[in-house]
């Protein structure tokens, strides 16, 4: 074995694990309709035309015609629910351990990172970079970590007594921070 790559870091080679894959997740109410009937496609307009009109038309189904999907797919969360537990019981201590590790190192993976191995964040949006600059207003002296969601409500109804004019500003520097965390992401992903 190569001297760098150990095999802790990438975790258990598929003969060395312990664990079978967990059962899949079920498809929502949604999905279900979607899949119900689903043709097979020669081209990618063929596909979006399909998703999109039934998209349209889950939109305009009364609830009565929605019914025999959202009680599949609630059926279908309840078996999901008991196969879980019963992957979790059949699974080892070890092998529940090398699951875990192998599903945060698939995580870490999907994180972009920039140069310094520091993560890519998205930029706070518009109530976000209100909130940060003007954090100090809305505490009172008496508050205590408890009082977030009062500090919040009164954040929000700050924001919702600024004019458009005001939340513009906050806005265009959203927009232009958001165009230069694109960019920043796109180099990185052609790097990778």
């Amino acid at each position: 074995m190569h001297p760098i790559a150990r095999v802790d870091e990438v975790g258990p080679s598929p003969s060395s694990r312990e664990f079978t894959n967990p059962p899949k997740k079920p498809g929502t109410s949604f999905v279900l309709f979607i899949l119900d009937n689903i043709p097979k496609f020669t081209n990618v307009a063929d596909t979006r035309a399909y998703f999109s009109d039934r998209a349209a038309k889950w939109r305009t189904m009364t609830d009565e015609e929605k019914s025999p999907y959202i009680n599949k797919a609630q059926e279908l969360r309840e078996q999901h629910k008991k196969d879980q537990e019963e992957w979790i019981k059949k699974t080892s201590a070890t092998g529940l351990r090398q699951h875990r590790k192998l599903v945060r190192a698939r995580r870490a993976k999907r994180i972009l990172k920039d140069g310094e191995g520091r993560p890519v964040k998205p930029p706070p949006t518009t109530f976000q970079s209100f909130f940060q600059e003007h954090a100090a207003e809305f505490k009172l002296p008496t508050d205590t970590s408890s009082d977030n969601l009062e500090r919040m409500k009164r954040a929000g109804r700050a924001w919702q007594a600024l004019s458009a004019a005001e939340k513009a500003t906050y806005q265009k520097r959203y927009s232009e921070a958001l165009d230069g965390y694109r960019k920043r992401s796109e180099q990185l992903r052609a790097r990778q």
